[in-house]
Parts: structure tokens; C-alpha cells; sequence
């Protein structure tokens, strides 16, 4: 099969290299990932969708975030609007027909004029709550005794780390707040039985990473089967958790 582009990803230690895009996909879907730790357990899962697109003529590509994975970029430099910035830049350099967001990647991704599917969308306050007790539960192994107040205060004054992601001032400000932007062409997608809903598991919760094959093809059969679907609807963070 002729390919557009190819990628290498690094997982559990391997290479894997998929195709991401087809040369004559005319729906051509920019995956924005989860963010942070759930970005690392849903990357397997993303690598099994991308594959799975293809038996459905679907093009996508996956946008590595400034300051995330092969980014040369630091982190604790980037806040909500550069990456909303780096998403914008991407679709139009791959010429997306549509976008696909994940968890906290439904913060950032609004694109004037381009179709959304979000799934299981999240509020940027869950987000950083979830960051804080993983590194309030890690201190108190190590014998440190501290809360969200210590964080937060901290977080005035430079970067904080929080379960190993360096986040700025900004980024920790910007997540209080942030939800998913009321885009007028927005497909929300849930975990579960029913309207709108796919069977299989919530990856971001685990402990580890994680993978499920049949969750994938059924995401991707699920956008295949709604891309000319015209009761787009918006939605907020409705799956938040």
C-alpha cells in the first residue's frame, strides 16, 4: 500500500511504524491525544484506531504537542493556547477534513469550520485535580506531607511538577478553568451501551497503559458511519471523570 506518511512510535520498549495517512483519503481526521499521564495510556490505543481507519478509507494523522513526546520544546513552557496554536497549524498543514479529540485533547480542539468527534470529553479542572493526588500520594510514600494548597501556591512562582509533567504558571491557571470549547459541529462519543456510545474500556484510568482492539475498530467504524451525519450537535464535557 502506498503511503503519505509513515511514523515510528515507541512502545513498551518497541518501534512501531503505521501509516497515518492515505494518499487518497478524502476524510482526513487530526487525532488530538489525551494530555499528560492519560496521553501515555492511550497511545497504544490510538496506534490500534489509526490501523483500524484505514479498512474505512479514513486518512488521520496524530499531532505530537509542543513540549510531548518527540517535541524538542519544554513543557513547562507550553500552556492551553499553544497547543490550541500547534492544533490549528497542524490542520491546516495536513489538510484535516475533521478532528478527533481525546479526553483533555477536547480542550484544545476547536477549528474553525472543521467537524469534531469528541470522546469521553473532560473538564481542564479534573485534569489537574487528577495530576495533584497522584503527586500528593507519591510525596506521602516518600514522607512528604503535602495538599493541592502547597501546588497551587507554588505554581505562582514557577513550574511545578506533578506526576512527572513540569507545568507552568500558566498551564496550571489555564486547566482551572478550561472546558471544551461550544463548537457548533461536535459528535460526542461515550464509553458505554447506546445513542452515541462504544463498548470497551476507559484506558485513561488505568494504572498502566493499556490497550483494546475491539474498542478501537468500533471507534472507528462509529466515525465512519456519522461523518455526513448533520445532527452535529454541541456539547460540553459531559464524560467528565
Amino acid at each position: 500500500m502506498n503511503v503519505l506518511h509513515q511514523k515510528t512510535y515507541h512502545i513498551n520498549g518497541a518501534d512501531e511504524q503505521l501509516v497515518i495517512s492515505l494518499p487518497y483519503a478524502e476524510t482526513r481526521i487530526l487525532i488530538i491525544p489525551p494530555l499528560f499521564d492519560e496521553m501515555n495510556r492511550m497511545r497504544r490505543f490510538i496506534c490500534q484506531f489509526m490501523t483500524s481507519s484505514i479498512s474505512f478509507q479514513l486518512g488521520s494523522t496524530v499531532l505530537d504537542l509542543p513540549g510531548c513526546n518527540e517535541s524538542l520544546q519544554l513543557l513547562a513552557n507550553q500552556d492551553l493556547e499553544i497547543w490550541q496554536q500547534a492544533v490549528a497549524v497542524a490542520a491546516t498543514r495536513f489538510q484535516a477534513t475533521h478532528i478527533l479529540s481525546f479526553r483533555g485533547g477536547t480542550l484544545i480542539d476547536h477549528v474553525p469550520n472543521l467537524p469534531i468527534f469528541r470522546v469521553a470529553p473532560c473538564k481542564g479542572r479534573s485534569l489537574l485535580s487528577t495530576l495533584m493526588r497522584t503527586e500528593i500520594i507519591t510525596q506521602k510514600e516518600m514522607g512528604n506531607i503535602v495538599n493541592s494548597d502547597h501546588y497551587f501556591a507554588q505554581s505562582k512562582l514557577g513550574p511545578i511538577c506533578l506526576a512527572g509533567n513540569m507545568l507552568g504558571t500558566n498551564m496550571v491557571n489555564a486547566l482551572q478553568n478550561a472546558q471544551p470549547h461550544n463548537a457548533p459541529h461536535v459528535h460526542t462519543i461515550k464509553i458505554g451501551n447506546g445513542d452515541n456510545m462504544i463498548s470497551g474500556s476507559a484506558l485513561w484510568l488505568r494504572a498502566e497503559p493499556g490497550e483494546d482492539e475491539h474498542m478501537a475498530n468500533m471507534l472507528a467504524a462509529h466515525i465512519a458511519a456519522n461523518l455526513h451525519n448533520e445532527n452535529f450537535t454541541s456539547a460540553g464535557a459531559e464524560n467528565d471523570g
